[in-house]
């Protein structure tokens, strides 16, 4: 019995460390990165983009809806191309922001993925009720039957 528990402790500290070993190897490779070029700068404007374009592109459910997110590409051009890319997908919307906000938290609960682009966070206090009331307390209030996945985004 003795025999045993010393065979088990010296399997544990040899696997423990055989594990320690390989998980530092993994930390040491995993941050090393090879750049063929200088890392590429852009303006926090195109890394919104990008990365709106590359959700979109990824999940057929992500739309972009706002005012003058479509043909006007942004108002500060933040979607530029997208309409052109995914034109089912991105809606221009009157000046409305409760309704489009409303309309927003309605299309997460049934399954979308929207991004709710204000053209300032001072316009999203016109829809502060769907944003807190709706979009934030919905999962705790149906008791875990509602989901809201939805982004608010603009600038200052």
């Amino acid at each position: 019995d003795t025999m045993k528990r010393s065979s088990l402790r010296v399997l544990r500290t040899s696997s423990r460390r055989v594990l320690q070993s390989k998980c530092k190897q993994m930390v040491a490779t995993s941050f090393v990165r090879n750049y063929s070029s200088e890392p590429k700068v852009i303006t926090v404007r195109e890394a919104i983009r990008e990365a709106m374009d590359e959700e979109m592109g990824r999940d057929p459910t992500v739309v972009l809806m706002g005012e003058e997110v479509g043909k006007y590409q942004g108002a500060y051009k933040v979607s530029k191309g997208l309409w052109e890319k995914y034109p089912d997908r991105v809606q221009d919307t009157p000046i409305t922001e409760a309704g489009f906000t409303g309309l927003g938290v309605g299309a997460s609960m049934a399954g979308l993925k929207p991004v709710i682009e204000f053209m300032t966070w001072n316009f999203s206090m016109q829809a502060i009720d769907h944003i807190v009331n709706s979009a934030a307390k919905s999962h705790y209030m149906s008791g875990g039957q509602l989901e809201s996945d939805i982004v608010f985004r603009g600038p200052n």
